[in-house]
Parts: C-alpha cells; sequence; structure tokens
C-alpha cells in the first residue's frame, strides 16, 4: 500500500515503505534487505521524491534500526556484522561453485512453490503452471511484477532454499491470480468456475489429510500438535493419581522445555490444580523458565517426554538417555503420534 501511494508521488506512502520495512527487520533480520528495495522501486517507476522526504525516510530507518546499532555497539560485534554482509553471497572454489542452472532452477522451484502451497498444494506440476500461466498474464504489471520478484536479493546472494524467503508473497500472488481470472471470464466464465473449484477441492483435500499431523513447511515435527500433547499430559496426570510427578524432556530444540512448562503451566495447572516438577537441564533465560520447579533428584512418580528426534544429533540423544536411565528406570512406554511418554521409577527406589 505505501510503495502504490508513493508511485502515485504521495510522500506518506515512501515513509508507510520505510517504517513497514523497519519493523519487517525488527521481527526477522533477514528482511532488512527491503530496504535496499525502495530505492531501486524508486528507479524503476521514476518516482521524484523531495531531499527532504530523503532525509525524513533515512531517520525513520535510522530509528527502527537503533536496537540492533546499540546491540553492536554494546557487545562490539560491528567488526563482525560489516564482515558479514561483505561476505554475502561470495563464492567459494570457482570448480565447486554452484553453477547458474542450478541456481536459477532453485529460484524457479521456490517461485512457483508461492503458487503450489497456496492453489494447489496436491499437485505440484499443475501448481507450478498456474504460476508460470499467471506471470505471463500480468506481463504489462509491473507494480504486480515487482512485488512477485522482491525476494530476488536473497537469491543472488547466497541462493537461499528455504521457503521463509517467500515470506508475504502470497498477497501479491492472490492479486495476480485474481487478475488472470478476471481476464479468462471475459473469455469463458467456465474455466474460472474450474481452476477456483479445483483450487478449494485441492486446499481441502489437503487441510483433511495433512493438517492432523502437524505443521509441514516449518521445522516444527510432525505430530507435535495440541491433541497430542493435551492426551499425553492428561495421561501423566492420570498414572500421578493427584500425587506429585516429575518431568524430564528431550526436546527440539535440545534441552528447550517451553513448549511443555508452558503447557503444564496454562493446560495442567488449569485443569488439575498444580503441575510437576522439572528433572531436565536448567532453563535459566528460556521462556518458561519459571513455571516448573527445578529439581535435582526424580520423584516416585516419573516421566521422561521424548519430541520426535529428527534434528537432534544422535550423540545428544543417546547422551539424554544415558541420564535418565542412570535415575530411573523405563517401566512403560506410549506413544501419542510421533511424541513418546515414557513412564518410570526411580533407580534409589529398588
Amino acid at each position: 500500500l505505501g510503495l502504490y501511494w508513493w508511485q502515485r508521488q504521495k510522500n506518506y506512502g515512501l515513509y508507510l515503505a520505510v517504517l513497514s520495512a523497519v519493523l519487517s527487520a525488527q521481527f526477522q533480520f533477514f528482511l532488512v534487505y527491503m530496504l535496499l528495495l525502495l530505492p531501486l522501486f524508486g528507479i524503476i517507476f521514476r518516482i521524484r521524491t523531495s531531499v527532504k522526504a530523503i532525509g525524513l525516510s533515512l531517520t525513520i530507518v535510522l530509528s527502527g534500526l537503533l536496537t540492533f546499532i546499540v546491540a553492536a555497539v554494546k557487545f562490539q560485534t560491528i567488526t563482525q556484522i560489516l564482515k558479514g554482509f561483505l561476505n554475502v553471497g561470495e563464492a567459494g572454489p570457482i570448480d565447486f561453485r554452484t553453477q547458474f542452472a542450478e541456481s536459477l532452477l532453485n529460484y524457479l522451484n521456490r517461485f512457483t512453490e508461492i503458487f503450489i502451497f497456496n492453489f494447489f498444494p496436491t499437485n505440484v506440476f499443475i501448481g507450478g503452471i498456474l504460476a508460470l500461466v499467471v506471470l505471463y498474464a500480468i506481463r504489462r504489471e509491473r507494480l504486480l511484477l515487482f512485488f512477485l520478484f522482491s525476494n530476488l536479493p536473497i537469491f543472488m546472494f547466497g541462493g537461499h532454499t528455504n521457503t521463509y524467503a517467500n515470506v508475504g508473497l502470497v498477497v501479491p500472488a492472490i492479486l495476480s491470480l485474481t487478475l488472470f481470472l478476471r481476464n479468462i471470464w471475459k473469455i469463458d466464465k467456465r474455466f474460472v468456475y474450474l481452476i477456483i473449484g479445483l483450487s478449494l477441492i485441492s486446499n481441502l483435500v489437503t487441510i483433511f489429510k495433512i493438517n492432523p499431523e502437524g505443521q509441514i513447511i516449518l521445522v516444527i515435527p510432525n505430530g507435535m500438535n495440541l491433541k497430542n500433547e493435551f492426551k499425553l499430559i492428561d495421561e501423566t496426570y492420570k498414572i500421578a493419581a493427584g500425587e506429585k510427578f516429575s518431568v524430564n524432556t528431550i526436546t527440539l530444540p535440545l534441552w528447550t522445555n517451553t513448549t511443555w512448562a508452558y503447557l503444564y503451566d496454562w493446560y495442567g495447572k488449569g485443569k488439575y490444580g498444580y503441575v510437576p516438577q522439572f528433572l531436565g537441564h536448567d532453563q535459566i533465560g528460556l521462556l518458561g523458565a519459571g513455571a516448573l520447579r527445578k529439581i535435582d533428584k526424580p520423584l516416585n512418580r516419573s516421566f521422561l517426554i521424548i519430541e520426535p528426534t529428527e534434528g537432534i544429533p544422535p550423540r545428544f540423544y543417546s547422551e539424554e538417555l544415558d541420564t535418565e536411565n542412570s535415575r530411573t528406570r523405563l517401566t512403560k512406554e506410549i506413544n501419542y503420534g510421533s511424541i513418546k511418554l515414557q513412564v518410570r521409577a526411580p533407580l534409589e527406589n529398588e
């Protein structure tokens, strides 16, 4: 919206665009690249901007990034940050670096994923073809094209393959598809109904098939959903039968008990009136550190919660199990999706 207003010579549009980019960088620092797009946008669309407007925009940028600047000065990391920016996209040995065709194919795959994930998640080929057809249909819409290709700098400097690189691009994708459907409507309305119908069916099938398994695009393991987590927590309280109990966890990220501390404090305490005590690593500095009291010895009723192990180095996983086995004995194991609940008894009681 800000760029649209700025394109029409409204300076407040520039201020809004700059503020939005700065706030985005506060949420995810890699989005700071969007600040580089603003002067490029002004050049492409030949926008006349006064020195006063540019100065005010720079003031907004400096104010918005002040927290990063202060942190860099405080922790003396300015030199490292500058080196990092200078090394962005730096090629390795010429014989081993990524070839052009591979980089181009990588970008093409990431671009088509915008349309695949949102319009035809059950069919990669149809979603990809739709992306190319829509791109051709809006070839004269410079504003939409600028939005759709706004993440190109990420791929130019490093060839980013993560789907996070497409964050925010679903909006211009929807607008582009709407424009394409409007043009098709003038030719034959039946094609519009067909595309919308197939897209709805594809999304509904995906929702009912995949959603119960949990998030699939992010790093959250499949099966880590509230349904399974609530069942697991209920079982610990059922076995504890109103008595105090202790829990330890093997999590991803490793040694971060934030999820279970929050769930026991919110769901467990709200439903059963008390929370377990925590037998794992210190949580100092982590969210939820004060939710469960830290103890060093297992209680008579003790549990080990094991999240899906994908992403946990085997060495650390084995070490955590060995540590738990040195103080408790496994008596029963229950699976809730991909989450394991181990019922354990202290060795010192034997």
